[in-house]
């Protein structure tokens, strides 16, 4: 076997003024590729605010309160979407206003069970959302409290009061 023989290449000689005008080409390139990617990053900084502002902060605004809760626009607009299912879309605008306000009856009865001595534990929410067959979200486990709630009142109601009262002319 014979010995490979390596062979170096003569090195290029370049003249000052060439290296020099290498160098200028790759600071200029250097330049040209931090200043583009500086370019897309504000780019997208300012698309990402944009898409923050217009789509992320409208839904997490308060809308509405009740006795030290808030509800936000998503919820609000998680509750109307339950509520108007098989709805026509002209009953939609009349039914908006009504949303609210059931909101906020709802939230009174709840805060007023807490009052009352009565509490649902959260497996029993659980259990009545997955039997109401709809989608677990906060709209749905509120609205189950809430139905768990009046019955659990209306049961403790009709145990004090009296089954005969006396009738007065």
């Amino acid at each position: 076997m014979t010995k490979k023989h390596h062979h170096e290449q003569p090195h290029l000689k370049l003249s000052k003024h060439a290296e020099s005008k290498i160098e200028k080409q790759t600071r200029l390139q250097r330049i040209i590729v931090i200043a583009s990617a500086a370019f897309l990053g504000v780019l997208l900084l300012a698309v990402s605010i944009g898409l923050y502002v217009d789509r992320v902060l409208p839904m997490n605004e308060t809308i509405l309160r009740v006795n030290g809760r808030s509800f936000t626009l998503g919820y609000y607009i998680d509750a109307m979407k339950l509520y108007s299912q098989g709805m026509d879309s002209s009953q939609l605008a009349a039914a908006a206003d009504s949303i609210a306000s059931q909101l906020a009856r709802d939230e009174v009865t709840r805060q007023a069970a807490v009052a009352e001595g009565v509490v649902i534990s959260r497996d029993d929410i659980k259990a009545e959302v997955k039997s109401s067959e709809l989608p677990d979200n906060d709209v749905t486990r509120d609205l189950a409290e809430v139905a768990l709630v009046r019955t659990a009142l209306a049961e403790q109601f009709k145990t004090t009061l009296p089954a005969e009262r006396e009738q007065v002319r």
